[in-house]
């Protein structure tokens, strides 16, 4: 049966009136932003489907251009509101470099009187299959990229080259980063001001690369003094690197310390300290971008 997008139905425990933007659960309530709601309206429709980034565009933003974020902040959201847990999800799934599953059981309300929900154990099953298959895929095309970087570069390999790839609108793959918000280290906290905007114009820097795909501010600043793993963030996020940091201004000098983190080993693969007169911070900024 076609159902409308406008109906109400139950993810699991969680009743969805997608036309109040309201998700009820006994005396819980949560509201959605339209977009968001669209989105799990979307995902409802094709429950066990592996849906990905360029469907949800085509789809729910009709094609409009859009940052490389919107989708992720709207995932976020989401899982946010159902009280999700992106490393083990009840809800929804990440297939990394894929796209998402909604991997809860979908009951409409005309059914609820007639039949139980639907078990979704061949749901799981087909989530831990397509995860078994991601991660073959994965080394593979790891192996393969390896040896063909090997085989024309035998010098020491770029990190970046080896990263985590990422589909753009495009279909070409490039490595992905988020630049988390710089600590600012002074005991006067007026300095947070450098901090903040050393960030927002390295993330300005980096986005003018057309060969990296680099998550907005808006996203970064979400982490902002949060305590998270580079594997969870790397996971809630999906992004190969992590570009994280901190500043301290001692008279007229300044020193900033960055590193370059892999979200898929949790290393470092990369550090520097710039130590740096402070007339000189955008010779520094230019310098670590």
């Amino acid at each position: 049966m076609e159902r409308h997008g406008q109906e109400s139905f139950y993810i699991n425990d969680w009743q969805v009136s997608p036309p109040e933007g309201l998700l009820t659960r006994g005396t819980e309530n949560a509201h959605l932003e339209p977009k968001a709601m669209e989105v799990l309206v979307y995902l409802a429709s094709r429950p066990g489907e592996v849906i990905t980034r360029e469907e949800l565009e085509r789809d729910v933003w009709h094609g409009a251009l859009i940052g490389y974020e919107a989708v992720t902040s709207t995932i976020i959201k989401l899982r946010k509101a159902l009280q999700d847990n992106a490393r083990q999800p009840q809800y929804i799934a990440t297939i990394p470099k894929r796209g998402y599953q909604l991997i809860a059981s979908i009951t409409y309300m005309d059914d609820k009187d007639n039949q139980k929900p639907a078990d979704h154990t061949e749901n799981k099953l087909n989530f831990s299959r397509s995860i078994h298959r991601n991660s073959l895929l994965m080394v593979v095309l790891a192996s393969i990229l390896i040896s063909v970087y090997i085989w024309f570069w035998p010098s020491t390999p770029d990190p970046i080259t080896l990263a985590t790839p990422t589909n753009n609108n495009s279909g070409i793959i490039l490595p992905s980063i988020v630049v988390l918000p710089f600590d600012n280290l002074n005991t006067d906290p007026k300095q947070a001001y450098h901090a903040d905007g050393l960030t927002d114009d390295i993330i300005t820097d980096l986005s003018r690369l057309s060969n990296l795909q680099v998550l907005a501010s808006n996203t970064s600043y979400n982490y902002k003094d949060r305590k998270i793993t580079a594997k969870e963030l790397g996971t809630e996020l999906n992004v190969g690197f992590i570009l994280k940091g901190s500043t301290r201004r001692l008279g007229k000098a300044i020193r900033v310390n960055a590193q370059l983190i892999n979200t898929t080993t949790g290393f470092n693969i990369w550090a520097e300290r710039y130590d740096r007169k402070a007339t000189e911070v955008f010779v520094l900024q230019d310098e670590l971008t």
